[in-house]
């Protein structure tokens, strides 16, 4: 079946009507269509149940023989010819969990103990908000097809979602880091681009960024260009190093331009960085202790640990959101994580 090439409505003057030019799935030919009234919203409306019937062709099929792999395919040409590109992929994703098991299953047999089925099977290895955006690409496909008047009724209307997990923890402790970073140590220079953004807060394309002509051993400093700051981004602005900070950068080989770069000059990204801490994950040489610590890691979590050391040191939070580069203050208490120690000891100086 021939996809169409995304038709548009456009005003013909002429005759006062909103026109499309279309191709035949079929034959190929050429096309036109034409609303029956002149307004805009309701001819789309009209124009978007003309393409499902013309381009699915199991559209006058009753849900007895109709599969629910067929009803998904409709669905998708339906996307792909009145969406924007890629607009339908996660749901084409999300949907696969559905489609392995029940495609061939006819759409007046599916229940909704069917997709709890799955909801429960794929909840043992995905998290919650994977799990709901399953649930609502089974509910947009089932309020489509309504809408288009394949089905009388939703069945899956009263489908829920699971509950969110309560947040996790961002800032790893001491013990935690204690595991990774040795670990990291063995797939330079991955520990110490982990230590870099541990001790300076910085973003992880923002550490990967830095060049040796942005850092200044004298001054202590590194110019950074701020990635996501309002007001900052794609600005460079001056970062004061701790000298941990320092002698990690002093300590790396010069090849090129770039602070982390290869032997032939060429710039490691943050995202090469980030591939080999995936691997490590799962590295044969890695303790099993190791190998959990890393699991509950990533880049972005360094900055969480650092936010939340300057708010155990009772930094002011001007100078921890000047530090972090955020725009307000709020942002910076969003990032700082307090452990049971911190707030033991302030119920004990409440308690007098």
């Amino acid at each position: 079946m021939k996809k169409p090439k995304n038709p548009t409505l456009w005003w013909y003057e002429d005759r006062q009507q909103w026109v499309a030019d279309l191709t035949e799935p079929d034959s190929g030919k050429r096309r036109r269509w034409y609303s029956h009234t002149g307004d805009e919203r309701r001819a789309q409306q009209l124009f978007h149940l003309y393409l499902a019937r013309l381009y699915g062709a199991a559209v006058h099929q009753s849900p007895d023989n109709l599969t629910v792999g067929q009803l998904a395919e409709m669905w998708f040409d339906w996307n792909e010819a009145n969406r924007a590109p890629n607009t339908g992929r996660s749901r084409r994703v999300y949907l696969r969990w559905l489609l392995d098991r029940y495609a061939d299953l006819y759409v007046g047999e599916l229940s909704m103990t069917h997709i709890e089925r799955v909801k429960a099977a794929k909840r043992r290895s995905n998290l919650a908000r994977s799990v709901n955006h399953f649930v609502n690409a089974v509910k947009g496909l089932f309020f489509w097809a309504v809408r288009q008047g394949l089905l009388e009724d939703n069945p899956m209307r009263h489908l829920s979602r699971v509950p969110r997990e309560a947040p996790r923890r961002r800032a790893q402790s001491a013990e935690a880091l204690a595991l990774a970073l040795p670990a990291a140590d063995k797939h330079p220079p991955l520990g110490d681009f982990m230590r870099l953004m541990l001790f300076t807060g910085m973003r992880a394309g923002e550490a990967a960024g830095v060049r040796w002509a942005d850092y200044d051993p004298k001054r202590g400093t590194v110019y950074v260009e701020r990635h996501k700051t309002v007001g900052y981004a794609g600005k460079p602005k001056l970062l004061p190093l701790s000298s941990h900070a320092q002698a990690i950068i002093e300590r790396q080989p010069r090849h090129g331009r770039h602070v982390w770069a290869r032997e032939d000059g060429s710039r490691i990204t943050a995202n090469a960085l980030y591939q080999r801490l995936k691997r490590l994950r799962d590295a044969e040489d890695v303790s099993a202790e190791a190998r959990a610590a890393l699991r509950q890691m990533d880049f972005h979590a360094m900055r969480h640990t650092f936010a939340s050391r300057l708010g155990a040191a009772n930094v002011h939070p001007k100078v921890a959101m000047n530090l972090l580069g955020h725009q307000t203050p709020l942002m910076t208490l969003y990032y700082t994580d307090l452990d049971e120690e911190q707030m033991r000891a302030a119920a004990e100086k409440a308690g007098g």
